[in-house]
């Protein structure tokens, strides 16, 4: 499980990527409680994201952990600071991803296109430097209230605080 805990110069970064940053310590916090956990689930938080993915490129290329081991990359994003996770992004062979995806999460918003739109965009994030080392990975980002991206307006004040990231923890726990 993939944030990053920068944000642009003049952005408070309450969606890019607080959200996800505070999503992921919660799911530690629920995990640290569990007992029938099935898959070991790595958490890795980074820094320099908004400049070229600083952190994620130094981790890939120095792993605490055997990329062997590591069996899917799952990042966190935001485009916006609104909305249920949009998976935008998929390693190549994903037709198992979006399987165990498909059924496991209940809340779901992904579109076979996305990834091929993605693909020529000229954003990237952490995930990217996954793909680049090989790694099996899936990206998640809020889109709506995209308007507040990499501004001011992405602050606490204007976040929606429903957001729940922890449908995709959920998945990732119980899929053997």
């Amino acid at each position: 499980m993939i944030a990053h805990y920068d944000s642009e110069g003049n952005s408070p970064g309450a969606a890019d990527d607080g959200v996800a940053v505070a999503s992921l310590l919660e799911a530690m916090r629920i995990l640290s409680y569990q007992e029938d956990v099935k898959n070991s689930i790595y958490f890795l938080l980074t820094d320099g994201e908004e400049i070229g993915s600083v952190g994620a490129d130094y981790y890939c290329k120095n792993p605490l952990i055997k990329s062997d081991t590591i069996n899917l990359a799952v990042n966190f994003e935001a485009r916006g600071n609104k909305g249920v996770p949009f998976m935008f992004e998929t390693s190549n062979n994903n037709k198992e991803i979006v399987k165990i995806i498909s059924k496991n999460v209940s809340k779901k918003w992904m579109f076979s296109w996305s990834n091929a739109l993605y693909k020529i965009m000229p954003n990237i994030t952490d995930l990217n430097k996954f793909l680049e080392m090989n790694y099996s990975g899936i990206n998640f980002a809020m889109i709506d209230g995209f308007q507040n991206y990499h501004s001011p307006g992405d602050n606490y004040q204007y976040l929606n605080t429903t957001i729940d990231l922890v449908i995709i923890f959920k998945m990732t726990i119980h899929v053997s």
